[in-house]
């Protein structure tokens, strides 16, 4: 009794089983339905294993147009689907950015360090009044991070407007190391590995500032180096994406 129902068995269903509209046979072309995958594809969408539920479960009823329209519907929901899994993948990046600016802002505001701060803000400040740097001023930490923290004082001529900027340079590196996950492995590490960034943050300690050091800024282009890297290996084709390699490293 059984084996009258396996798919690509011939013999047709037993008349006592048959109802009024349906069919005796199986459905000659069953749709594939997609089940999650462990592994995930290059463009971070969690990979497909191909299943043949229908030719296992589904019965033909009714005409062949009302299968084949039951078949367009799944297709189109399906994409629905895998549509909305890719806008995440985009927007997370960003709202990982934006939940650091928000949760480290507070400490921006805290814990004045004399002399590290002073370290920072002394060089800064004698580029935004016109001075030159290592002429009329010096920076242990090369000229990048002082040129723009200068741009920052434009802003509010204080210690606060290189704190935020710091801030600014925490979501920017966020961002692109998020991005950069997605694409190497899959969301969900990324996502675990946010966390962990978010949870080791030295300065919940009040012993510890965030200082606005140069490492923030060279932290921000070594992350869109390792995006820009991502992009150049999944996209051969265009030449953007290496000049912008160069562009950060350098």
């Amino acid at each position: 009794m059984i084996r009258q129902f396996l798919p690509g068995n011939d013999r047709a269903v037993p008349p006592e089983l048959i109802q009024p509209g349906m069919d005796s046979g199986f459905a000659d072309h069953a749709p594939s339905f997609p089940l999650g995958s462990p592994k995930a594809s290059r463009n971070g969408v969690p990979g497909l294993l191909s299943v043949d539920l229908w030719s296992l479960f589904h019965v033909r009823t009714g005409s062949s147009n009302t299968a084949g329209a039951s078949i367009r519907k799944s297709n189109v929901m399906y994409q629905k689907y895998i549509k909305l899994i890719r806008q995440g993948h985009h927007l997370t990046p960003l709202f990982c950015a934006l939940t650091t600016f928000v949760i480290f802002y507070p400490f921006a505001l805290m814990s004045i360090d004399f002399h590290h701060d002073g370290i920072m803000l002394k060089p800064a400040f004698d580029v935004y009044s016109g001075q030159v740097l290592f002429r009329d001023s010096f920076s242990q930490y090369g000229p990048l991070a002082t040129y723009l923290h200068s741009l920052s004082l434009s802003f509010y001529p204080g210690l606060a407007s290189l704190r935020i900027f710091t801030l600014l340079m925490y979501a920017v590196a966020v961002f692109f190391l998020v991005a950069a996950w997605i694409i190497i492995d899959q969301q969900a590490t990324a996502v675990a590995g946010y966390l962990l960034f978010l949870i080791l943050a030295p300065f919940y300690n009040e012993r510890w500032a965030l200082l606005p050091w140069s490492s923030v800024v060279a932290l921000a282009f070594q992350a869109m180096t390792l995006y820009f890297i991502c992009l150049a290996i999944s996209r051969r084709k265009s030449q953007l994406w290496p000049i912008m390699v160069g562009v950060c490293t350098a």
